[in-house]
């Protein structure tokens, strides 16, 4: 199925960075496991209570939402995160911003 995505202009680098605009079901739920596979719970009467997680996992669920929305930099469909990985921290920030607001559901502007 082809998806929707559009043109972000990185504000340092100037590169071009294609990226979807929504996300599947499933795309969410490969997120949101990574933060449920870190969390421990165990009963406590009619609630769960919850252990401390490895903040890693934060880490982790940015770099899937990165490597599942954004399409191409540049127009290159390789090494993306690696690319990202290795961008100005401006840059990178600006899009996890906006990767943030698809997987986090805001509307992007």
């Amino acid at each position: 199925m082809s998806r929707e995505t559009r043109i972000i202009t990185l504000p340092i680098s100037k590169l071009k960075i294609e990226i979807k605009t929504w996300i599947t079901a499933r795309e969410d739920q490969e997120i949101q496991s990574i933060m449920f596979k870190a969390m421990k719970m165990k009963p406590g009467g009619k609630d769960f209570n919850f252990e401390p997680i490895d903040g890693t996992c934060i880490l982790e669920r940015e770099k899937k939402s990165i490597e599942m929305l954004v399409k191409s930099i540049d127009g290159k469909t390789e090494n993306i995160m690696e690319t990202m990985l290795e961008m100005n921290k401006i840059d990178y920030d600006f899009v996890k911003e906006e990767v943030s607001k698809i997987v986090d559901f805001q509307k992007p502007e």
